[in-house]
């Protein structure tokens, strides 16, 4: 399991520069560990349906399973083009 990096959107527009590890990526399914920091954040922000914007430009919604100071457990779902931000015309953007 290698550690990448991406970006995390919570709801309420703010972003987290993350890493994340997935130990399983069958079809659209994704599982495994985001390694942040977010003792400065309202729990609350971080469990609505967050979007983690990946390295290889995948899009998946994620939902925390697990909680600890810095290792997050998730399991998530990679969004198909149709289900894009864009296409609902979120204002959620990846800054890269």
């Amino acid at each position: 399991m290698s550690t990448r990096n991406g970006s995390l959107a919570l709801r309420d527009g703010r972003r987290l520069d993350v890493g994340y590890q997935f130990s399983s990526d069958h079809d659209d399914q994704r599982a495994g560990y985001l390694l942040c920091e977010i003792s400065e954040l309202d729990r609350v922000a971080f469990y609505q349906r967050p979007l983690l914007f990946c390295e290889d430009g995948t899009i998946v919604v994620i939902a925390v399973m697990q909680s600890s100071g810095r290792h997050h457990g998730v399991i998530g779902r990679v969004l198909a083009a149709a289900e894009t931000p864009e296409s609902r015309r979120l204002t959620l953007r990846d800054p890269r």
